[in-house]
This record gives structure tokens, C-alpha cells and sequence, in this order.
């Protein structure tokens, strides 16, 4: 409370006007409180069940099935070489733990997707392992170049 200085029991004008600022600002807080806490409106009536057929600029055609995902995924892949010596058909880039195919060439991978275009190997597929081994690329290149036949973990993004 605010006093002025002389009597402390004695109530002034201005301890009066302070006392009356703050009743009148808290009425003002409380009725601002209710306001608050008011029940929210009731929820618009639910929409009638209405079968409306599609337009068909709005249907959606169902994707190609395969076993080979076109959107991101893991999928694994089975390349049989026909000799040792033959080519896999792929310029790749290292990544930390995945080869990056780069660009698919003429060679087994080539002749793989020929005869399984549902399993085709595509550009910026990462070849993650290599008959179930994983780590740095250097060890997926070297199980590549010394395995037949190779069944390739790829990852589709």
C-alpha cells in the first residue's frame, strides 16, 4: 500500500486513489478471465454421405507392379556372370559405405535389365551390399570383383 508520510494509520487521497486503480484493475483482469473460459461454439454439422464419382482429371492410375521399387526403397538384385572376366556394365562413384551407380554401360548389368526391366538398376541407385557384405566401398568393390553371382543390396531414393 501507498502512503504519504505523516500518519501512518491515517488514509490520504492518494492511498484512496491507489486502493481504487487497483480494485478497478482488478475487476477489469477478472472480467477479462471470464471471457476466457468461455465454452467454445459448437462444431458445424457433419457433411451428408454423399457418393460423388470421381472426375477423371482426378483419378490416379495404379503403378506398374514389380518387385523393384520406383520409389524410394531397399530391394535386392541377383546378377549371374557369365565368366569371370566379364563386365559388370556400371561407371560407379564411392561413398562412404555404398557404391553410387553412375551410368549403366554395355555389360551384365546391361543384360540384366534387358531381361528384368522390373529390377532394372538406374542411375543414383546405391549398391549397399554385396552378398551380404557392408561397410566402405572399397570392401563392397573388392567382394564385387571377386564373387559370381552377386546378389546386390540397392537403395533407391
Amino acid at each position: 500500500m501507498f502512503s504519504c508520510c505523516c500518519d501512518a494509520g491515517a488514509k490520504t487521497n492518494q492511498e484512496v486513489d491507489r486502493v481504487g486503480a487497483i480494485s478497478v484493475l482488478q475487476e477489469s483482469q477478472d472480467a477479462g478471465k471470464a471471457a476466457q473460459f468461455e465454452a467454445p461454439p459448437p462444431p458445424p454439422p457433419p457433411l451428408a454421405d454423399v457418393d460423388v464419382p470421381p472426375k477423371t482429371s482426378d483419378v490416379v492410375p495404379a503403378p506398374p507392379s514389380s518387385s523393384a521399387p520406383t520409389s524410394p526403397g531397399t530391394f535386392t538384385v541377383t546378377i549371374n556372370r557369365k565368366d569371370e572376366n566379364a563386365k559388370l556394365g556400371v561407371d560407379v562413384g564411392r561413398a562412404d559405405r555404398a557404391i553410387r551407380i553412375k551410368k549403366v554401360c554395355a555389360g551384365e548389368v546391361e543384360d540384366h535389365n534387358k531381361a528384368n526391366p522390373d529390377q532394372a538398376l538406374q542411375p543414383m541407385d546405391l549398391i549397399v551390399a554385396v552378398n551380404g557384405v557392408s561397410g566402405p566401398a572399397n570392401d563392397l568393390l573388392h567382394t564385387i570383383s571377386t564373387s559370381n553371382p552377386l546378389v546386390l543390396t540397392i537403395r533407391r531414393f
